[in-house]
């Protein structure tokens, strides 16, 4: 996902030939996916087919300086390698040097966004789980939101820092009868989530939304 070390050694190369020795560059890019649930109308079919929507997103800025001055550029998509770069302009600037060699470590590496075909059968699993809980409970609306991104940081002075997120969302939406219950939830990844359990929990709240309160049941 993120820029190749001769593309910022070419950009580094033609900062330097602008008078612009010490450069940081950030980079960030994501992808993200979200399935949407289509419920079906037919006899005997629960999930009719999934509304899925993708997106993706990269963007880049850049702090370069030296004894002309400064700039700070940025923009969407891959960084340039040659510019155009605008005027330094300012104070000098000059990034501080490392008190330390880096200390080499191992890139986690992140699983990949769930897929359509897993994020549908999840949730027939879970109407079915529901409706052995409570009879003629269905699901009227299911969301899954999957993502994921990389930010690096490189500079001249030694600096490569990478940082990758996860993030998963998860909206249900359930109705028995009259009564209607939905929850919003959260996890690194949407494979984490727990639908059998989550199935579980609205039998519970659709149990306790039919049984009459305390104060109209005498």
């Amino acid at each position: 996902m993120s820029v190749p070390r001769r593309r910022f050694e070419e950009l580094t190369s033609s900062l330097a030939k602008a008078g612009l020795e010490d450069v940081e560059l950030y980079t960030k890019e994501g992808r993200s996916r979200r399935i949407e649930l289509v419920p079906s109308s037919r006899p005997g079919r629960r999930v009719e087919q999934g509304l899925e929507v993708r997106s993706e997103e990269a963007g880049w800025a850049v702090r370069a300086g030296g004894r002309r001055g400064s700039i700070f550029t940025c923009g969407t998509g891959t960084p340039p390698a040659d510019g155009p770069w605008p005027d330094a302009r300012g104070e000098p600037l000059q990034l501080p040097p490392l008190r330390q060699p880096p200390t080499p470590r191992v890139e986690a590496t992140l699983a990949p966004l769930i897929v359509e075909s897993e994020a549908l059968g999840r949730l027939e699993r879970f109407e079915r789980a529901l409706a052995e809980e409570v009879p003629g409970a269905r699901l009227v609306r299911a969301v899954v939101d999957d993502g994921l991104s990389e930010a690096r940081l490189r500079s001249t002075r030694g600096i490569d820092c990478v940082q990758r997120n996860r993030a998963a969302a998860l909206l249900l939406e359930v109705v028995s009868g009259d009564v209607r219950r939905a929850a919003q939830l959260a996890a690194r990844a949407a494979v984490e989530f727990d639908f059998e359990a989550q199935a579980r929990r609205f039998a519970t709240l659709l149990t306790l939304g039919r049984e009459p309160s305390a104060e109209t049941s005498g």
